[in-house]
């Protein structure tokens, strides 16, 4: 509930109500008990700014009773429809409250917490793919370049290790 402190004309000038002021922003009832800063039993007077000092503000405490631990608190750590996302203890949103594995939102992690998806885009041109079928070592042919050959077979190592072809 949010509390709004509302003033007529009936409440200027009268006992308990709010001070007028003259032309010159000076306030006509008992001037000399009019001051800054705020205080009790004194009558409240603008700052240079033209406003009250925050003193002069009465606090709202009701507030405090919607933030963590409160009677009333508004947030959760679990993730749920309609519910308002609150940090864990150690800062960071649950998992859950995250968009994962949705269009523009975040990569979805499989039990091991790999990363699961379709691709790897970099700058709108996608470098990963799903797995390419096994390409196998050379073998055969009429002249036989064996360094040529191992450079081969080094490279389909290493494409079968990052998983990029079969094995």
């Amino acid at each position: 509930m949010a509390w709004k402190l509302v003033w007529t004309e009936d409440d200027a000038g009268v006992p308990d109500g709010l001070a007028t002021l003259d032309g010159a922003a000076k306030v006509l009832q008992d001037p000399a008990n009019a001051q800054e800063a705020a205080a009790a039993g004194k009558i409240p007077i603008a700052m240079p700014s033209g406003k009250l000092a925050p003193a002069w503000i009465p606090t709202v405490p009701h507030a405090t009773t919607h933030q963590h631990g409160g009677a009333d608190e508004v947030a959760t750590a679990a993730p749920g429809a309609d519910a308002i996302p609150k940090a864990l203890g150690d800062g960071r949103l649950a998992v859950g409250w995250l968009p994962a594995g949705e269009p523009n939102g975040v990569a979805a992690l499989d039990g091991s917490k790999f990363v699961l998806g379709s691709g790897l885009v970099v700058d709108g041109n996608q470098v990963v793919g799903d797995r390419a079928g096994a390409i196998a070592d050379p073998a055969g042919g009429m002249v036989i370049d064996g360094m040529c050959r191992a450079a081969v077979i080094q490279i389909l190592n290493a494409l079968r290790g990052h998983g990029l072809i079969a094995p």
